[in-house]
């Protein structure tokens, strides 16, 4: 996380409390969190994802926005759904989840995808924020066929052979027990054997 440099600071703080408030719900963790503090961090972060939101977004008509601010736009709103589906336990279907992710989708189809991220962020950052888009996305969705090609690629460029080390990765960010039962899905619907590397 330290490696992102869009917005660094603020994205940063993010990351990082939302790493660690999917710690806290997982095992062992879980049974020894004070709810309150919990509860307090989850506003704090929240609160502070929707300064940052505010801060992104483009003045007036122009929808044109830099490198830097797309980088830390695409990361934000992937913390937003980890935040809702991860810690809030929001049913993936809701239709907030839903928007969050057509938002995700959007910013992410673009053919520069991978030369842009290469020059601001680290492919990892990448790949944790299209593994959150899958956990939501429905089986079969344009949203999901997108996001596999996209996550084949970025496990390409990775040279990830298998699917423990891709979880590795995706933990290093935010991650819970909660978004690795769902991933099990995800793992049928991106076809895990045509990413391993040939020898």
């Amino acid at each position: 996380m330290l490696n992102i440099p869009a917005y660094s600071f603020e994205m940063y703080d993010i990351l990082y409390r939302l790493h660690c408030l999917g710690i806290s719900t997982s095992r062992p963790w879980a049974a020894n969190v004070d709810p309150l503090a919990f509860s307090n961090m989850l506003y704090d972060v929240e609160y502070d994802m929707l300064l940052l939101s505010a801060k992104l977004a483009p003045d007036g008509d122009d929808s044109i926005c830099s490198d830097e601010s797309y980088v830390a736009s695409v990361l934000l709103v992937s913390g937003q759904l980890f935040l809702l589906i991860a810690l809030r336990m929001l049913p993936l279907a809701s239709r907030t989840c839903a928007i969050l992710q057509q938002r995700l989708a959007d910013a992410l189809d673009r053919d520069d995808l991978f030369a842009v991220w290469t020059d601001q962020c680290p492919i990892e950052a990448l790949l944790w924020a299209i593994s959150i888009g899958v956990l939501v996305a429905s089986s079969g969705s344009a949203c999901m066929e997108l996001l596999k090609k996209h996550m084949e690629e970025a496990v390409r460029l990775l040279q990830l052979t298998n699917c423990d080390d891709l979880e590795r990765i995706l933990k290093c960010y935010a991650w819970s027990d909660h978004c690795s039962i769902h991933f099990e899905r995800a793992w049928n619907e991106i076809s895990i054997a045509s990413w391993i590397m040939e020898a």
